[in-house]
């Protein structure tokens, strides 16, 4: 039962943080607060949520996981994937925005939304491929051998 509050406890969290960096990172300030937000939230369920559940909400096996890139479990290693593929493709939506076409998907926060869920797709194949290629069980036993020398 803590652990999903720890969990809920992340994400509740997470949102104001990532609507911090959107703002930082040029989202409009007074105008279109709703959908930086909705977008906030969108990354949290994306990012924050699968890496809380994952770690089970500890502190210690999240820095391994977002700062040291070293999943510990399976489920970790997609998790990790799943960040890092919709954080790739929020920030590569956001090209589209200044250009002058006027088109219905450059609207703020249409081009980071679909970036966000395509790269979310895309990270989750690219790490579906990666385990075909290179099992997870392999991986971890080369892993801790290297980690013995």
């Amino acid at each position: 039962m803590s652990n999903n509050i720890a969990i809920v406890a992340w994400s509740v969290t997470a949102v104001p943080a990532f609507y911090a960096f959107l703002i930082l990172f040029g989202a409009p300030w007074f105008t279109q607060v709703a959908e930086t937000l909705q977008l906030a939230v969108l990354l949290t369920v994306l990012t924050a949520v699968p890496v809380a559940i994952t770690t089970d909400a500890r502190y210690p096996a999240a820095v391994q996981l977002i700062f040291d890139l070293i999943p510990a479990t399976k489920a970790q290693f997609f998790a990790l994937r799943l960040t890092a593929g919709t954080l790739l493709g929020t920030w590569l939506g956001a090209f589209t925005i200044p250009l002058d076409w006027d088109r219905w998907w450059q609207v703020w926060p249409l081009p980071c939304v679909f970036g966000a869920v395509i790269g979310a797709v895309v990270g989750l194949l690219l790490a579906g491929i990666e385990q075909t290629v290179w099992p997870w069980s392999s991986r971890s036993a080369s892993t801790n051998r290297e980690k013995a020398y």
